[in-house]
């Protein structure tokens, strides 16, 4: 029996694959498959794959043309056959006994959904400096323990800061996934958010485990680094209009996890005004221009009233960089000083030891 299918969507990760499927091999728990969909590779990244698969045979490899991450995934759960289904992106790393001790928590808890920590390094680690606010944001603030329902859980991680809508961060029951029909949305990103929230509308037992099972890679040009502009303003709105439709179809009208889901998508709305700041205006008419015609007045309006927030949301942010530039001044002045102050103190002790030493001897 195959305990858990670990899908990876690949492309052009030449530099990171192999670090990464190796993360998977290593794993304790060895009765897995890994479903490794190369969503239309154009550097050597397919070389690599078949290399890798011929030292071992629980690597699966499929090939599709460019799609985007969204319809690969979709492809490795339809082919996946494990009891549960595991996420790892192509250029992130698990920890070795990743998945044991997910399994086991699931199995004993008979889990549709649990979510587990991740901690972050930097390639290069200079990168630190510029996202210092990754380093312990996949940290659990608080401990979990008692299983609750997901529109319990969304709740209390909400309410602890301690949601994290990334998917690799949750191994999930595969039958639940194929019973409710969810599948992630094609053509965005940031789908992670619509995807977990709508799992976790329909899950009936789930658990947060507080343990470092992932390893997350900062680098430059991923999502969580790279330049935002229409395709973040895009792939935030349709997760906001899809959770919309996802709560009526559902009769979600009312509630904590109404409430609180409610105030998501209004942190989302948010981030999408960000994105909206910085796309040029012929983005942004090429991406309307592009909607389907059924989509393009819903999709408008909420658009609208995101740009008639746009000019105080320019201001807050402008105060914070103000606010993020003088931290770090102080920040630089404290070490200034922290350095002056040490080496001041080494040519004291030095002095003071010269005159000791005669004395001593």
């Amino acid at each position: 029996m195959i305990k858990v299918s670990v899908i990876i969507p690949i492309y052009n990760v030449e530099a990171y694959i192999e670090e990464c499927l190796r993360s998977a091999l290593k794993q304790t728990l060895r009765d897995i498959e890994i479903i490794c969909v190369d969503d239309g590779s154009t550097d050597n990244t397919p070389t690599i794959l078949k290399r890798l698969q011929q030292e071992d045979s629980r690597i699966r490899l499929f090939w599709q043309e460019n799609a985007g991450q969204s319809v690969a995934r979709n492809y490795g759960m339809h082919e996946a056959r494990g009891e549960y289904i595991a996420f790892l992106d192509s250029d992130d790393l698990f920890v070795e006994q990743a998945l044991e001790h997910a399994y086991s928590k699931v199995k004993t808890d008979d889990l549709d959904i649990l979510f587990y920590e991740a901690d972050t390094f930097y390639d290069p680690p200079e990168l630190y400096e510029e996202y210092p606010s990754f380093r312990d944001y996949y940290h659990f603030k608080k401990d979990y323990g008692p299983l609750l329902s997901g529109q319990e859980l969304f709740v209390l991680l909400r309410k602890n800061g301690d949601f994290k809508p990334s998917v690799c961060l949750q191994l999930r029951r595969r039958a639940f996934l194929e019973e409710n029909q969810i599948s992630f949305f094609p053509g965005i990103i940031h789908q992670d958010n619509l995807f977990t929230l709508q799992s976790l509308m329909l899950a009936k037992q789930t658990g947060a485990l507080n343990e470092l099972l992932y390893r997350r890679r900062v680098r430059p040009g991923s999502t969580m680094t790279g330049e935002q502009g229409w395709r973040d303003v895009f792939g935030y709105l349709v997760c906001i209009l899809e959770l919309g439709k996802s709560l009526a179809s559902q009769g979600i009208e009312e509630g904590d996890f109404k409430e609180t889901i409610t105030k998501y998508q209004e942190l989302m709305g948010r981030s999408a005004g960000k994105a909206l700041l910085l796309t040029s205006g012929e983005d942004l008419a090429a991406g309307l221009a592009a909607l389907p015609l059924e989509e393009h007045a819903e999709f408008t309006l909420l658009l609208g009233r995101i740009q008639k927030e746009a000019p105080l949301l320019a201001r807050k942010e402008k105060r914070k960089k103000k606010m993020r530039a003088l931290e770090t001044r102080l920040e630089s002045s404290k070490v200034y000083k922290s350095e002056r102050l040490g080496r001041l103190f080494n040519l004291l002790f030095r002095f003071v030891e010269r005159i000791l030493r005669p004395l001593i001897r």
